[in-house]
């Protein structure tokens, strides 16, 4: 059978939302139903940026690819029609226009700014990313960058696309080579930037917006920047505006003094820290000397064992580990959670295995956990008969087993 290419509309006119068509092909690929028309207007995942989303006949278009010229159509059910009328989900491909032009720009000022080659880009649901090949950039360098790219954005020059062969290509300065050498579709921005390019773009770099950068990440040895565009800044604006403007109040400060009072806020919240710790460490030795005196002697030991409930299992263990630093001393403890948890510790002067006694009873609670002869620690999924098992463990260890 001889495949038909889809003429593709999205490359002559990126504003198209409703187009007719005729489907050539349907079935079903990868255990989803798919049609292949003579013509759209969905632009299929490609160069790093996301398929058009919209409906056929009405049926959602959940998928769209392309392979050797094909365009598929991945859709929720069967199309029924030959004749269908597809349309364009145009609030997301407006978004990745707006984003995916801000890329350009963007790229085109890290290039005149700061040398700064592009060498990877991402057009995801959230935000944008482009991969920079410079190993740092500082805050002054970025500001510059950013506000050339406004500027672009704000004069509302003209983005041309036209398709040029391999020899035209050659009298164009190209930000980077193409990708490939027949039919290259060049996108410029104002005879200031030209891309080799697939993708849907608005016609003036006015609509953008504005572009915004939100974040920067060392990725393999190059600088990741994240950034927002249009609608996607403005809302991200909207976001952090209304989070100062909330913070503000809580710490009843100006935006302005914002930073200050998180920092004394901070301040404070370490000293409480530090406080706090000080007196548990004060409490676990009282209770420590308290669990002691009132434990009970077995063969020369005393023995403390207690099953806990809901309890912080960090601080149980450093009680236990403040009760074993006294003489002739053993100590069985656990915590009933949403699991079991148990730790098991002993004095230098004891002659008892704690590994081997905690071995003993795990088999009991399914449980799994180790250590060595003065210190084992296990635990099990569920708390279903822990109280068993540590009275098993009190039985061995007084020798009553």
């Amino acid at each position: 059978m001889i495949k038909i290419a889809t003429k593709k509309l999205y490359l002559q006119d990126s504003y198209i939302r409703e187009f007719g068509a005729k489907i050539i092909e349907q079935g079903i690929r990868n255990n989803q139903n798919y049609v292949v028309l003579d013509q759209t207007a969905f632009y299929p995942e490609g160069g790093g940026q996301p398929w058009d989303e919209g409906t056929i006949d009405n049926v959602k278009v959940v998928k769209v690819l392309e392979e050797e010229g094909i365009v598929y159509h991945y859709t929720e059910e069967e199309v029924e029609a030959t004749n269908i009328k597809g349309s364009i989900d145009w609030v997301r491909r407006f978004d990745h226009m707006q984003q995916h032009l801000g890329q350009h720009i963007l790229s085109g000022a890290f290039e005149q700014v700061l040398d700064g080659e592009t060498v990877g880009f991402h057009l995801g649901d959230e935000y944008v990313t482009v991969d920079i090949a410079i190993s740092s950039i500082g805050n002054d360098q970025l500001n510059k960058v950013e506000d050339l790219a406004n500027e672009i954005i704000q004069r509302n020059v003209m983005v041309k696309t036209y398709i040029v062969n391999k020899d035209e290509v050659q009298k164009i300065p190209m930000r980077k080579p193409p990708k490939v050498d027949e039919d290259i579709r060049i996108v410029e921005v104002d005879s200031t930037d030209y891309s080799g390019c697939g993708g849907t773009h608005p016609n003036f770099t006015g609509e953008v917006g504005l572009v915004k950068i939100t974040k920067l990440e060392k990725n393999r040895g190059n600088v990741r920047v994240e950034f927002l565009c249009g609608s996607r800044a403005i809302r991200d604006y909207r976001l952090k505006n209304s989070i100062v403007l909330d913070s503000s109040s809580i710490l009843s400060r100006s935006y302005l003094e914002l930073k200050e009072g998180i920092m004394s806020l901070q301040q404070e919240t370490k000293e409480l820290a530090r406080d706090n710790k000080l007196l548990k460490q004060a409490l676990n030795e009282h209770r420590a000397k308290e669990y002691y005196l009132t434990a009970k002697e077995y063969n020369g030991t005393k023995i403390v064992s207690e099953v806990f409930s809901h309890n912080d299992f960090s601080d149980l263990t450093s009680l236990a580990g403040s009760i074993a630093s006294q003489k002739g001393v053993a100590v069985l403890f656990a915590n009933k959670d949403d699991k079991a948890q148990i730790i098991f510790t002993c004095s230098k002067d004891v002659d008892a295995d704690m590994n081997v006694l905690l071995k003993s009873i795990l088999p009991a609670i399914n449980g799994t956990g180790g250590g060595n002869k003065f210190r084992a620690q296990g635990g099990a999924k569920n708390t279903d008969g822990l109280e068993e098992a540590i009275q098993k463990a009190f039985d061995i260890l007084v020798g009553n087993n």
